[in-house]
């Protein structure tokens, strides 16, 4: 009986310990925007809110100006809980997708609402 109610004990004692990342350290979860991300190519680095990683190119914000990064140019992303070196494996990518602000994508018609807001005529694609 004595063992019971000192496995019980532990066993609220445990459940009432967190461990790992917590949602007030978690910058992403705290702040209506995607994660600050830094994008780097051979030539160029681009650091700025990451709104969306696309089937080949990387959506960001940079200094007002929405740009995309094709897959194909990127060296390395630095980001918390998902960067690395080379283009993002399909793992990496879903770690990144959690900081987007949009990790479900965007869609034509938030494309379009997205340009008006940053008062843009088009994305500006890298092209290095």
């Amino acid at each position: 009986m004595r063992r019971l109610h000192l496995a019980s004990l532990l066993g609220l004692a445990c459940v009432g310990c967190v461990v790992g990342q917590r949602v007030r350290s978690f910058e992403p979860a705290n702040t209506p925007g995607g994660g600050t991300v830094t994008v780097r190519t051979k030539a160029s680095a681009y650091t700025g809110e990451l709104l969306a990683l696309e089937d080949s190119t990387v959506l960001l914000v940079q200094r007002g100006t929405l740009m995309r990064v094709p897959a194909r140019l990127i060296r390395a992303v630095d980001a918390p809980y998902g960067g690395g070196l080379g283009q993002p494996d399909s793992t990496r990518r879903g770690r990144l997708r959690l900081i987007a602000r949009y990790p479900k994508g965007v869609t034509a018609d938030l494309e379009q609402r997205l340009l008006e807001a940053y008062h843009q005529a088009a994305v500006k694609v890298v092209s290095e």
